[in-house]
């Protein structure tokens, strides 16, 4: 079971405890039996520490500012897309932010772009409409059902049983356009309107 731990302190009241079970231990235990009390006591912390870690992570990925990011990405540029496809954009989005060559966080990954006065150049940004120059205008209803596919995605993405619907892609593009640099990656899948791309191996 994954504890719900968002902070430093959390982690370090996480240990002080595991602590005080192993003291306990050592004052309620025979010898002979006292080494095998304190070592699953002391695997179980490992336990928790790694349960933190990765609950800290999630934490972060969850908060509503990276959520508010991550759902407009999803809504303009694949909210006319089925359900799997607008997941897809959401998948390609989370793995940018863990790969080493984008942004660590999912607000620098949308927004991601050449700026100038403090604007997004035209047409120099990472997701097309960011700086198209056109209105972003939210519909509530469709960005409601989008709202709900991200929060989907990611539940998916970050879960034990984890299944990348693009197979570890970082790039997209409409299959009404031809890329330049779709001859520079691998082709892999389709979903909807969109082709999704990694790194070539």
């Amino acid at each position: 079971m994954l504890l719900t731990i968002s902070s430093l302190s959390d982690i370090k009241l996480v240990i002080k405890k595991a602590w005080r079970h192993i003291a306990m231990a050592k004052q309620s235990t025979k010898t002979h039996t006292k080494n095998i009390h304190q070592g699953l006591i002391l695997g179980m912390m490992v336990l928790l520490m790694l349960g933190c870690m990765h609950s800290v992570t999630l934490s972060k990925q969850l908060s509503e500012k990276q959520f508010e990011c991550l759902t407009r990405n999803v809504y303009f540029e694949s909210g006319i897309e089925p359900d799997e496809g607008q997941m897809a954009v959401a998948f390609v989005t989370l793995n940018r932010v863990h790969s080493n060559i984008y942004p660590n966080t999912i607000c620098k990954v949308v927004y991601q772009s050449e700026y100038e006065n403090g604007q997004p150049k035209l047409n120099r940004c990472q997701f097309s409409w960011f700086c198209d120059n056109k209105p972003d205008k939210l519909h509530p209803a469709l960005y409601a059902h989008v709202k709900r596919n991200t929060e989907r995605a990611i539940k998916q993405y970050y879960s034990d049983d984890f299944v990348d619907p693009t197979d570890g892609a970082l790039w997209f593009h409409g299959d009404y356009v031809r890329p330049y640099w779709a001859s520079k990656v691998t082709k892999t899948v389709q979903i909807g309107r969109h082709i999704f791309y990694k790194r070539k191996d």
